[in-house]
């Protein structure tokens, strides 16, 4: 088969060409052999999953929708129309209806997905039919019915995430007894054993508690799961009752908005096997709670925490598996002595550390950067793959940053072979001097030299990270580096 004009994912990725155009435009070359109900399977099987994949085609929704994912608009039921052969390799291609995404949806949208499900369990083996399901929906729709139907296929789903930071309303119907957790948590239990892997669930602050043990329910319901690996939990913090007696042994990662101490407690203490457990904006010290028992977690290798006076948080902590740490706070020069001691009780095997002084948790002049770099050259051992300063950096600490640069006076020097450093707010000459002027820090010493500084000036990448744009004489020695092929990346500033 020959064609004047030959097509590339570029052609089928270009935003405003649905499938059918694509189809319309290869029908009309005189040139073309073959009709379109001729053309090889694997040619039709790759034209949809480029229809369904390209986030090219994402757009914003402004009216009830369903569609393919949030990231692309694709109408999929529109592939049984074109004609028989493509229709039969439509319903092959399991892939293609593994996902769907509902916006703000209306009895229309709810009609669309009762046909569309009906095609995913009649006609797809019901053994690959996992399925993605997204809910975006704010006050006014028709988010109670969504939401059970959902979870009326939950048997059936891989991924659930519900997306409902706009339904600031409790209009549901458990309303008076419970609201919308006591809905979830009735609408989850009569699922125990479903396949989910991974919920997100993201809820108005508006939204209340009204029993706390109808939370409790709900975390039981999820973190029991068969299947569950992931969970992001993007609600207020709301103190638990009494923590429970049950153990997930199947959880991998667990991100969180906010929580209290005491129940970070809890949480590591019944999900054994977590390996990732994130405090995405705040944790909050509970004083009133009695001390907390120590607690020995052999599987934790990632672990964030973010809040204002967090470090006594890590006393009762041993983490032996830890490679990842993300440390986020403002308070707490004075108990650094916490942080020392995590450490050297850990003895952990670091890779990657991350000390961010927030912004919007200043307060006072008081900068805490500094100890955690020492702190990576007295306590670990090896070579840090990556180190990040993140969010608030002053002149005086990139000068103490610089001093402790392979090429520098300070007696601490780490071994670090990315540094991600934060440049808003400082002059081009100071970042400039950070990066530009510190040769030693990108090209191996001579031995002599490494036997004199006692360290082999192992960083190979800065990572710069501004909201702010650079000035022209930073972007000419940047350009300048990358010629010597030094790597150097320009992000946002933004916490992660």
């Amino acid at each position: 088969m020959q064609s004047s004009a030959p097509y590339t994912s570029a052609d089928i990725s270009k935003p405003f060409m649905t499938l059918l155009d694509i189809v319309m435009k290869f029908a009309r070359h005189k040139e073309n052999k073959c009709r379109i109900s001729e053309l090889p399977e694997e040619l039709i099987q790759w034209i949809f999953r480029q229809y369904v994949s390209g986030s090219s085609f994402a757009s914003t929704p402004t009216e009830p929708t369903i569609r393919h994912s949030s990231q692309c608009d694709a109408d999929i039921v529109k592939l049984l129309h074109i004609n028989r052969a493509w229709r039969r390799v439509a319903l092959d291609t399991r892939d293609i209806w593994s996902s769907i995404y509902l916006f703000n949806p209306s009895e229309k949208v709810l009609a669309k997905f009762d046909a569309w499900f009906l095609i995913v369990e009649k006609l797809v083996r019901k053994k690959d039919a996992l399925i993605n399901l997204q809910l975006e929906s704010s006050n006014g729709c028709m988010t109670e019915l969504a939401l059970h139907k959902i979870f009326g296929i939950l048997d059936q789903v891989r991924d659930l995430e519900l997306i409902l930071p706009w339904c600031t309303v409790d209009m549901f119907s458990t309303a008076d007894d419970g609201g919308l957790i006591k809905l979830l948590w009735q609408l989850m239990s009569a699922h125990p054993t479903a396949p989910v892997e991974r919920i997100h669930i993201w809820l108005s602050d508006d939204i209340e508690v009204r029993r706390r043990e109808n939370l409790l329910d709900l975390w039981q319901c999820m973190l029991t799961l068969p299947n569950i690996q992931h969970i992001l939990w993007d609600y207020k913090s709301r103190a638990l009752p009494d923590p429970p007696t049950w153990e997930a042994h199947r959880l991998r990662s667990l991100e969180v908005r906010e929580m209290i101490y005491f129940d970070m407690h809890w949480i590591l203490t019944a999900c054994p096997a977590l390996e990732e457990f994130r405090v995405l904006d705040r944790l909050f010290l509970d004083t009133r709670r009695p001390k907390m028992q120590p607690l020995e977690h052999s599987r934790l290798k990632a672990l964030s925490l973010s809040g204002i006076d967090i470090l006594p948080a890590l006393d009762p902590y041993t983490f032996p598996a830890l490679e990842k740490i993300y440390i986020s706070y403002c308070k707490g020069a004075a108990k650094f002595r916490y942080m020392i001691a995590f450490i050297q009780r850990c003895k952990p095997h670091i890779t990657h550390y991350t000390f961010a002084q927030r912004r919007d948790m200043i307060l006072g002049k008081e900068d805490h950067n500094v100890l955690h770099l020492d702190l990576c050259r007295k306590y670990f051992n090896g070579t840090l793959e990556h180190f990040a300063l993140r969010d608030t950096l002053t002149k005086e600490v990139v000068n103490m940053l610089m001093q402790r640069l392979p090429d520098g006076t300070h007696r601490y020097i780490p071994i670090v072979k990315t540094m991600d450093i934060a440049v808003d707010g400082l002059g081009g000459g100071i970042v400039s001097d950070l990066v530009f002027s510190r040769a030693a820090v990108y090209k191996t010493p001579l031995k002599q030299y490494q036997l004199m500084k006692g360290t082999g000036g192992e960083v190979v990448q800065f990572t710069l990270r501004r909201n702010e744009p650079y000035g022209l004489g930073d972007q000419r020695r940047m350009a300048a580096m990358e010629r010597e092929k030094v790597v150097i990346r320009r992000l946002s500033n933004v916490l992660i």
